[in-house]
């Protein structure tokens, strides 16, 4: 695992060592917000196992940079793995509305990294955190803190290459025989729904575009029902390579807490907004409180 906090990226791994069978999550909270390169993309992720793509961008600068695609939507949140209020994003081309790496932690069992991207909504949000915790070799847990100053929807966003399965809140994005399998929890009640549809036609402006059409993806929604000021939205992934066996790992809920157990380790994840706990470990190698 490794930290860049002066320009706001991490990453997390099973192993390094072993890149065909690594797990790997990377991670965005940039001070430098959207400009030059960067897009509107704080607490952004993008996940990988073995070097296949499970959750990627949903865009790409097509069919060159400065076109109507690339500026409307591939550098826009809504074309990366973010979160939406009211369908709305962070703000983009302002590099100071950018977000922050707060926390960091690395061990032989866990990789753990903390953003606020806050700053990053202007006026549109008073807390927006987001926790992953890498646990070794197969389980991530990403937990959401959100909050906004009046009552909203929240769109919880992943983007993958080939069509995600769905069922109730469980769901699979598979790519090239590596699986990637989430269960969706929240403070209040979700629909989930996918796409791949662009939002912004790829050749929007360019009439008589000649180059193919960049390939569909699929994007997928996590939406609340009703709006509400403050929301906790977290997700348990699990992931198994091409021959691998999909790991073994018990989850319940039980009122606002998810519970696991996997290997030696027991875990809670704290679905309230206002709980100022947010994942408890317990395991053979110790225990500690991840906080909001």
């Amino acid at each position: 695992d490794k930290v860049f906090r002066g320009i706001g990226w991490a990453a997390l791994h099973s192993d390094i060592s072993k890149p065909k069978d690594d797990f790997m999550v990377m991670f965005r909270s940039s001070p430098y917000g959207g400009v030059s390169h960067g897009h509107a993309s704080q607490n952004d992720i993008a996940i990988m196992k073995g070097g296949r793509a499970l959750i990627c961008a949903g865009g790409e600068r097509f069919p060159q940079h400065g076109t109507p695609f690339h500026n409307e939507y591939a550098q826009q949140s809504i074309s990366h793995n973010c979160i939406l209020v009211n369908g709305q994003g962070a703000i983009n081309r302002d590099g100071n509305k950018g977000g922050e790496i707060v926390d960091f932690f690395t061990q032989e069992q866990f990789g753990y990294v903390c953003g606020e991207a806050e700053n990053a909504y202007g006026d549109l949000m008073t807390k927006s955190r987001r926790h992953l915790l890498l646990i070794r070799p197969s389980i991530l847990v990403i937990v959401d803190d959100l909050a906004t100053p009046e009552p909203a929807n929240f769109q919880w966003l992943l983007h993958a290459f080939e069509k995600f399965d769905i069922n109730d809140s469980t769901v699979v994005s598979k790519r090239k025989g590596a699986t990637l399998t989430g269960n969706v929890y929240a403070s209040t009640n979700l629909s989930i729904s996918q796409t791949d549809a662009w939002p912004v036609a790829p050749d929007k402006g360019f009439p008589t575009l000649t180059k193919p059409l960049p390939p569909k993806r699929w994007h997928l929604t996590a939406e609340t029902n009703e709006q509400t000021n403050q929301c906790r939205i977290a997700t348990l992934f699990t992931v198994q390579g091409p021959g691998e066996e999909a790991p073994s790992i018990n989850i319940q809920q039980e009122g606002d807490r998810v519970q696991f157990e996997y290997n030696t380790l027991r875990g809670q994840i704290s679905l309230s907004p206002n709980a100022s706990g947010v994942i408890m470990i317990d395991s053979d190698q110790g225990g500690f409180e991840i906080a909001s």
